[in-house]
């Protein structure tokens, strides 16, 4: 609490804040946004949270726009289609940013797994190439 903008403002300017008028949940809220961090990362868990903050009409949908339906298809496409790790690198911060400011979990977990499988081929080919090479040289 005492770290909070929301309580600083509260203490020197008098300003209503939600530590003031529902201290009970924003203690929950601090103990589960604690406890979080330790809680095993799963797609399902992912899913679970996204469903209850944008369809299930708990926690904060995000404000602006609607979602946009093809947002994660189109960076699983560019993820799909490069050609090095380096791309591949870079396709995978250009569409975080875009994902993360649409704020879309569900596009976020889409192209996620498409960044690794296609890491992990990317990766392969390369591995099979040295190899191959190395056999050449002998």
């Amino acid at each position: 609490r005492d770290r909070s903008s929301a309580w600083k403002a509260y203490q020197s300017k008098g300003k209503s804040c939600p530590w003031v008028t529902d201290w009970g949940e924003m203690a929950k809220k601090t103990c589960v946004k604690r406890a979080y961090k330790y809680w095993p990362k799963t797609e399902q868990l992912e899913q679970a949270i996204h469903h209850l903050n944008t369809e299930g009409n708990e926690g904060l949908a995000p404000d602006g726009p609607q979602r946009d339906e093809g947002l994660g298809q189109r960076w699983v496409d560019q993820a799909t289609k490069a050609e090095t790790t380096e791309r591949l690198a870079e396709v995978w911060q250009a569409g975080l940013a875009d994902i993360k400011k649409a704020r879309d979990m569900a596009a976020y977990s889409e192209f996620k797994a498409a960044v690794e499988k296609r890491g992990e081929a990317l990766k392969q080919a390369e591995a099979n190439t040295i190899e191959g090479e190395a056999q050449c040289e002998s």
